[in-house]
């Protein structure tokens, strides 16, 4: 299994905007990228199973640049805010929009995602388990049960 960290971070470092949307992108590009090419090697093809494996690889890179994002986001100096405006008598109070999930919890998510999805269909009962032990509490719990029930009932 290959380490996309460094590929990833000197990617993103690259960026000319280097702004959530813009890795976001950047990250779409590689992952279509890493499954074309794998599912291209054909001296000898890779198993699902396999290319699955990368795809995880790859997620966890990404997990870990925008875990550093996050936390160079925190840390940057933040510009001195003018005060704030007094409210007029006859304005209405504004409604306090909800906080924004924490880009890590986000990024979590996302790879949980990618990993059910890569797994959802697969015939072999080791991926889906796989889900289970690494998601033990996960989005997907019950789908992948019965997932494993049903393949179970064919014989794996």
């Amino acid at each position: 299994m290959a380490d996309y960290y460094p590929l990833v971070a000197k990617a993103v470092a690259g960026l000319e905007k280097n702004t959530g949307e813009g890795r976001r992108l950047l990250y779409e590009r590689a992952r279509t990228a890493l499954v074309a090419q794998l599912r291209g090697m054909n001296d000898p093809p890779l198993t699902e199973a396999e290319i699955t494996r990368e795809r995880l690889a790859l997620e966890e890179a990404i997990r870990k640049v925008e875990a550093e994002a996050a936390r160079r986001g925190r840390d940057a100096p933040r510009p001195e805010a003018p005060p704030p405006a007094a409210p007029k008598a006859d304005a209405e109070p504004s409604a306090v929009p909800p906080p924004k999930p924490a880009p890590t919890a986000a990024a979590e998510r996302l790879v949980e995602m990618e990993f059910w999805n890569s797994v959802k269909e697969s015939d072999q009962y080791e991926m889906v388990a796989a889900y289970l032990d690494k998601y033990p509490n996960g989005e997907f719990v019950e789908l992948a049960t019965l997932r494993l029930r049903e393949l179970s009932d064919r014989g794996r």
